[in-house]
Order: C-alpha cells, then sequence, then structure tokens
C-alpha cells in the first residue's frame, strides 16, 4: 500500500514539474510576439507618433538621427536612445519647443515632419 502512495506522490511532483515547465515556455513565446507601438527613445524618454504634422518653422535643433529599429520586443523592453520600434535608421529627430514633443522626418514622395508626444515606458506595447 505504500509503494502505491509514493508513486503516486512522484507522479504528481512530475507533472507539477512538467506544468511549470510549460508555463514558463509559454511566457516567453508570447512575450517575443508582442509588438511595440510606433515609438522612438530620445534623452532617456519614449515618444509616440501622433497624427500631427509639423512644420518646418517649428523645428528645433537635431537632436540626434534613429540608430537601431526593434519591431518587436524578443523579451526586451527597454529602449536606448535613439533607438525606434518602426522608423528607419538614419532617421532625423528634432527638438520642438514644448518638451512633451519631437519631431521626426518622415520621407515619403515629400518630406514631413511627424509630431511625437511623451509617453510612459508602460505604454510602449501595442495593445
Amino acid at each position: 500500500m505504500e509503494f502505491k502512495t509514493i508513486n503516486k506522490k512522484v507522479i504528481i511532483g512530475a507533472l507539477a514539474i512538467l506544468l511549470i515547465v510549460v508555463f514558463i515556455f509559454l511566457g516567453r513565446s508570447s512575450v517575443n510576439n508582442l509588438k511595440f507601438k510606433n515609438i522612438v527613445k530620445v534623452n532617456d524618454l519614449y515618444y509616440e507618433r501622433t497624427s500631427d504634422a509639423v512644420s518646418l518653422d517649428e523645428l528645433g535643433t537635431e537632436l540626434g538621427q534613429v540608430k537601431l529599429t526593434t519591431p518587436k520586443t524578443n523579451g526586451k523592453y527597454e529602449f536606448v536612445n535613439c533607438e525606434a520600434s518602426k522608423l528607419e535608421v538614419g532617421t532625423k529627430i528634432y527638438k520642438l519647443e514644448n518638451e512633451d514633443f519631437i519631431a521626426v522626418e518622415i520621407h515619403s514622395s515629400d518630406t514631413i515632419y511627424q509630431k511625437y508626444k511623451i509617453i510612459s515606458p508602460n505604454d510602449i506595447i501595442e495593445k
């Protein structure tokens, strides 16, 4: 009788460990599949694209250029400065008078400057 009880405990323990391992791997794969909003990190702040364009006379000094593009989390949530989720490497970033915003140079048929607003690091993942 004791032998059957030990076997049940061993089996239950093994199943518990197996379930934990499965949940760990499932958790990792779902993190890797998350996508970022259209964001860029500049001077330790995150900015998200708005629908507003910026005129040439509103542009301040150049803050830098996008150095790295990371479209998915790959388990990483903290960007380095001048890293973007959807902008091309080399995209120019400009200061605006209102420090809650920056402008980003967008090349299409015409060059336009798109306004980006400050967001919390907690709000960089698409929902």
